[in-house]
Parts: structure tokens; C-alpha cells; sequence
């Protein structure tokens, strides 16, 4: 750390210091004050356009500019006292490397909440820099004070307090405190070296033809709202001070005009109604036009001095300031909508009261209880919802085509399970096939009883459950086509409307709404296609694609998988017993499916024990690494290295011949016709046998 400075310092104030007695020791610390109006921060507010001029360190000037019992403020003029100070608005994005170079150093906190600040330092030696971000522009962190740069400090009242619209806190006053002091120290060289020094001094435009090229020149229109913030800075001005606040509007005005915001001449004419309005309340008083004119030359020169850049960074780091009131608006109008949602909530679920019965556990008991039975044995019972899940082309069309068949024609499901026929229709809402292709597929399993089924082909049709209107005409549908166990292929179709497929909130609502259908249209069964997605999930672990809360609400899961064999295996669980994974095939002459012995662990074997035999017999005498290579299985978990050295000493003798060489040396494969003599006599010329 650079030495410190032996004038400029920091002051240690005591607590409850008046403003003349703050004021006095800042002087005598070095610095050049300026006395504030009380909860401004503009140092021209009691000196006016000259306070550059007028700041001083002269204790007769401070005694007269902060009398005894004032209210007033006080600004420390930075550059002028030979300090640089940086402004911290939004500590968040200030970068790690800044925060390490400003550690010990002095700040002041800028706000109640502690967490904005001004962090102060020397000028750096033989520079004078300014009051632009430079290399920094583009970090959004806050702004520099070099030259003509200035400061609010203890004790003054920060401008939030005295703001109608600001919650106030009767326990803290809210003034500007130092949080920490210590000697000062030059501004550390590598963010110097990223600043720009001071421009030149800003001479204004000479004549009314050199304001009006200005004028004409920036057209631009692409942030039309941004004026407002501009109109602000003269709208919420102190009442006394109109001249500076109008220089700092129209400056920062044509500053953004100049990169695009909105008309320079827009701008200009705007600015110029609110300054003569300003005189309205003066009886026999108008502004003097030449004085406006003034300004608007001399903020016209600045601007074209300033870097765009840097107003470009400033704009987008404040833009949320100057957008403000669109955002109360809009939260208002939400508020207002979320409040109805709510009252719409209430009287929907007023339309649906149900009076909740008063019994005990013994006198539930003694009531006749029906045994509920099973719709498909050991898959679904009357009464339940039951997900279909498979990915991508696994076969879920062609799964339900035939349990429509099973249910209709009252014929076991897959050959295996047998069937509680509905006295009811089946309904189906088909969202996933042209009509053309789901007739097909329906016609193509053989349904006798078409009578039993109610086909609804929605594909291409906005026909979403959330529409509270398309709710009413399914329960109609249902109960006119005497519907008792209703299909949903696939459920993302229907689900549209209701919000994102990952959100339970969203899903939750989704399923209440099947189950209001299903009390109100007296269906009993329902099945809802659901895809997995195309991730590939460990074996076991499959469930429905996005939120949790889908698989939570069925009441039985029924799993649907394909291995790279193109073999289709079928487990479902849930509330029943589980039932354990079983093949499902299919005749070729009648598309027809059933069930078969086997699951994917078999089958995974199987190919595993075909490809090992055909190596081995490409490559007789092969070891178990070589074996590996030549099969291209990985090493993972689910590569199928481990499974293949399990099966290879599990089948040796049966399938193949296992040969063990001297001295623990590697296992060697060869094919069942070659002999075990013949095979350990190639291994014995090779280095000999154990």
C-alpha cells in the first residue's frame, strides 16, 4: 500500500457533531466544503452555478455559510482537494480484483441499508482525472468523482428521508455515515491506468444556427420513455434552485440524444415547456428566453464532449430508475389480476362444495364395503388413473390400440391378463395420430365389439382442459357416448394451456381437473399417455417426462422400454404389486401384441453371449482386455464390460473353453470346438500352463 498523505484526511467526527462544527473540521482536514440544502445532494443548491469557484476551506466563509442550528449539508469538493473518490451504487457487480485493490481504504455509506458507498483516495500524482468510468464504463457497479466531482457527507440528511414515497425509519435519521477511516492513499495505478484525465473546459455553442444543426443532427428514437428521467431531474428539483437543475437536465438530455435514445429537438422543446411552466406561480414573471437559450448552447457543447460509451453504460445501469413508474404500473395491474384470480378461485370452488361427511373409523367399518376389483388383473383396478410411459417410438400407440381391444372384446391384455369388460364405452381422445393413421392402427388388431369404443381424433385441434368451456363439452361427450374408461394420448396435448410440464404447481392443476372430469362425467378408469422424454434413464429408474408431481398422482405406472435390439419389454407399479419386467411381442400377420418370458437383463445377456461366441471364434485364444476391445464395450457401469467377465466365467466349459497360464497369468478364450487339450497346448507354447 502507497504511503499515506501528512494533509488530506479523514476527520474522526463525534457523534451528533452539528453541520458547522462537521464543516469546520473538514477544512481544517483539507478539504474544500460546500454547503447542501438539507436532503439534496446538488452542490449548487445554496451557491449556485459558482459553487467550483466558491468552495473553500476559509473557516469565516463556513461560519457564515453554516450558521448556528443550520440544517444544511455538507459536500466535500474531491478534486479540488486533491482526492479521487469512487462510487460504489451496486456492490454486486463490482468485479473481485476492484474490491481487493480498494481494501483499506476510507468509504462513507450511502445508503441506510449499508451496502452502497463512496470509497476514497489521493489523486494520483501529477494527473487529474475526471468524472468518466473510461476502461470501467461497462461494469454497472457505479460512477468516479475526479474533478468538480463532489460527495454528501456526514452529517448531511440523505435525499431518500425527505422523499414522500421512501419508508422512513424513526430509529435512524438517515444520514451519510463513514463506515471506515484511514489514512489516505493515492488511487492504486491499476485503475488509474483505466481512467481518462479531465476534459477541457466546455465552451458553449457560439450562435442559434450552431444549437440548431446540433438539434437536427440526433434524431434517433429507440428509447422514447428515457426523456422522462431527464424531465425528472428538473420536475424534482429544489423550488429555488430551476437554473442548475435545468443545466443538469438539458445536458443529460442531449447526452442521450446524441446516442440514440430519443429527438435532440424533442428533447430540447420539452425541456424548454417545463422551464417557462416553472414560472407560472411568479405573478408578472417570465423567464427570460436568452437564459434558456444560454443553457441549451452550453449543454449542447458538453454533450458532444462526453463519451458515448460511457452514457450508454450509465443508461443501462440506471434504466431501471427511469422506468420505474411503468414497473408500479405493472405490478399494480398484476396485483390487481392475481386478486381476481383469487376471487374466481373462491366462487369456482364454491360451484363445487361437497359436505364432508361426520363418521368415525367404526362406523366406516360397519358400513357394506364392495371388494374394488381389477380392471386388468395386476396392472389397474376399477377407479384408478394409470400412466403409459415410454420414450420416443417405444410402442405406446400400439399398447393401447390393444388394450382397447382386450377391454371391448373382453379377451385377456397381451394374452397374459384378464379383463373386467367397462358396461360402458371406451372413450379415447386421440391427439397423437391423423385420423387416418389411428383408424389404421385400430383396424389392423382386430376389434370385434367397434360399437364399445368412442374414438375422439383431436390432432390439429386446440382442444386444451384448461379452457374451463372444453371441460364442460368432455364431461358432456363422456356422459352422452356413456363413457366409463377414458384414454389420454399423448397427456402434453391435453396439458396445454395449464402452464410448463416441469412445474408440480402447474401439473397439479392439470390432474385435478382429470379428476373433476372423471366425478362429474361418471368415468371410472382412466389412462394418460405420457413420453419419458429421450434421455436415457438407468434401468429402473424410467418415469414420466417433467415435473414429479404427474408419476405421484397415478395410481399405477406402467414402463415401457426398447432395447437397441428393437425388443420391447413391459413393468408396471404403483399401488398394486409390482410386476416384474416381461417381454412384449408382437404377430407379425395381425399387429396383435403379447406377453412373453424374458426382460432386459436376459436379453442383454443373450446378445452379449452371441457376440462373445463370435469373437472368440474370429480371435481363438484371445484374452478377456482383447475380448472387451473387440466387442467395443465400454468400461462404464452400463458399458457392458463387467456384465461380459461374469457371463465368460460363469459360461466357461459350456459355451467356450477358459485356459489359465502359468504364474497368475491373463485367462484365455477359445471356441467349445476347439479341445481343452488342444487349447492349452497353444497356450503352453505361448509361455506354458498353470
Amino acid at each position: 500500500m502507497p504511503e499515506s498523505a501528512t494533509e488530506l484526511r479523514i476527520p474522526r467526527l463525534k457523534e451528533n457533531c452539528t453541520p458547522r462544527g462537521a464543516a469546520l473540521a473538514y477544512a481544517k482536514a483539507g478539504w474544500y466544503v460546500i454547503p447542501l440544502r438539507r436532503g439534496t445532494k446538488h452542490p449548487g443548491s445554496i451557491l449556485g452555478d459558482d459553487w467550483p469557484e466558491l468552495s473553500t476551506r476559509d473557516r469565516d466563509d463556513i461560519k457564515k455559510w453554516w450558521p448556528q442550528g443550520t440544517d444544511r449539508g455538507i459536500a466535500l469538493h474531491v478534486g479540488k482537494s486533491g482526492a479521487f473518490a469512487i462510487d460504489i451504487d451496486r456492490p454486486e457487480h463490482l468485479p473481485e480484483w476492484l474490491s481487493e485493490e480498494f481494501e483499506g481504504a476510507s468509504y462513507h455509506w450511502t445508503s441506510r441499508e449499508r451496502n452502497r458507498r463512496h470509497v476514497l483516495f489521493l489523486m494520483p500524482k501529477g494527473r487529474t482525472l475526471g468524472n468518466g468510468m473510461g476502461a470501467l464504463r461497462n461494469q454497472h457497479w457505479g460512477e468516479v468523482r475526479g474533478k468538480n466531482g463532489v460527495i454528501a457527507v456526514y452529517p448531511s440528511v440523505h435525499p431518500d428521508e425527505i422523499a414522500p414515497d421512501k419508508a422512513k425509519d424513526p430509529d435512524d435519521p438517515g444520514l451519510y455515515r463513514w463506515g471506515a477511516i484511514a489514512p489516505l492513499f493515492p488511487l492504486p495505478e491499476s485503475v488509474a491506468s483505466m481512467l481518462n484525465d479531465a476534459s477541457a473546459e466546455v465552451t458553449a455553442l457560439e450562435s442559434d444556427a450552431e444549437l440548431d444543426a446540433f438539434l437536427d443532427s440526433h434524431k434517433g428514437n429507440a428509447e422514447p420513455y428515457g426523456l422522462k428521467g431527464a424531465k425528472a431531474v428538473f420536475e424534482n428539483r429544489d423550488k429555488l434552485q430551476r437554473h442548475p437543475s435545468m443545466v443538469d437536465a438539458l445536458c443529460m438530455a442531449f447526452r442521450e440524444a446524441i446516442i440514440g435514445r430519443f429527438p435532440a429537438r424533442q428533447a430540447h422543446d420539452e425541456l424548454r415547456a417545463l422551464w417557462v411552466s416553472a414560472f407560472e406561480d411568479q405573478e408578472g414573471r417570465r423567464p427570460d428566453d436568452n437564459e434558456f437559450l444560454d443553457m441549451a448552447k452550453y449543454c449542447a457543447a458538453a454533450a458532444q464532449q462526453a463519451d458515448p460509451a460511457e452514457t450508454r453504460a450509465k443508461v443501462d445501469r440506471d434504466k431501471p430508475d427511469d422506468e420505474r413508474a411503468d414497473i408500479d404500473k405493472e405490478k399494480h395491474r398484476l396485483l390487481i389480476r392475481h386478486r381476481a384470480k383469487e376471487e374466481f378461485q373462491a366462487e369456482l370452488a364454491a360451484l363445487h362444495f361437497y359436505a364432508l361427511p361426520r363418521e368415525t373409523l367404526a362406523q366406516a367399518f360397519e358400513r357394506p364395503r364392495d371388494k374394488t376389483p381389477h380392471r386388468i388383473e395386476g396392472l389397474h383396478k376399477v377407479g384408478y388413473n394409470s400412466t403409459v410411459s415410454g420414450r420416443y417410438k417405444t410402442g405406446k400407440t400400439h399398447i393401447n390400440a390393444n388394450k382397447l381391444r382386450a377391454l371391448a372384446d373382453n379377451v385377456p391384455f397381451l394374452d397374459r391378463f384378464d379383463i373386467l369388460p367397462p358396461d360402458g364405452r371406451i372413450g379415447v381422445l386421440n391427439y397423437e395420430l391423423d385420423e387416418a393413421d389411428f383408424f389404421d392402427w385400430l383396424s389392423y388388431v382386430g376389434i370385434a365389439k367397434t360399437d364399445r369404443v368412442a374414438p375422439l381424433n383431436l390432432r390439429g385441434r386446440r382442444f386444451s382442459l384448461a379452457s374451463p368451456r372444453n371441460v364442460d363439452e368432455l364431461v358432456k361427450w363422456c356422459r352422452e357416448m356413456e363413457v366409463e374408461v377414458l384414454d389420454l394420448d399423448p397427456h402434453r396435448r391435453a396439458f396445454s394451456g395449464f402452464g410448463k410440464e416441469n412445474d408440480n404447481d402447474d401439473v397439479n392443476r392439470f390432474t385435478e381437473t382429470l379428476d373433476e372430469v372423471k366425478t362429474a362425467a361418471g368415468v371410472r378408469d382412466l389412462f394418460l399417455y405420457v413420453h419419458m422424454g429421450r434421455e436415457q434413464h438407468e434401468q429402473g429408474t424410467e418415469h414420466a417426462r417433467g415435473a414429479t408431481a404427474l408419476d405421484d398422482w397415478a395410481d399405477q405406472r406402467w414402463l415401457l422400454t426398447k432395447v437397441a435390439t428393437g425388443d420391447r419389454f413391459l413393468y408396471a407399479e404403483g399401488r398394486l404389486p409390482d410386476v416384474p419386467e416381461f417381454q412384449v411381442q408382437m404377430d407379425p400377420a395381425t399387429r396383435r401384441l403379447f406377453a412373453a418370458d424374458g426382460n432386459r437383463k436376459a436379453s442383454r445377456n443373450a446378445t452379449l453371449t452371441s457376440d462373445a461366441q463370435a469373437a472368440i471364434a474370429k480371435a481363438p485364444g484371445c484374452n478377456t482386455t482383447e475380448l472387451i476391445e473387440a466387442m467395443k464395450l465400454g468400461k462404464s457401469k452400463d458399458g457392458g464390460a463387467a456384465e461380459l467377465r461374469s457371463l465368460l466365467d460363469a459360461q466357461a466349459g459350456h459355451l467356450w473353453r477358459k485356459v489359465v497360464r502359468r504364474n497368475g497369468g491373463a485367462k484365455r478364450w477359445f471356441p467349445m470346438s476347439t479341445s481343452q487339450p488342444e487349447a492349452e497346448a497353444a497356450v503352453n507354447a505361448s509361455g506354458g500352463l498353470t
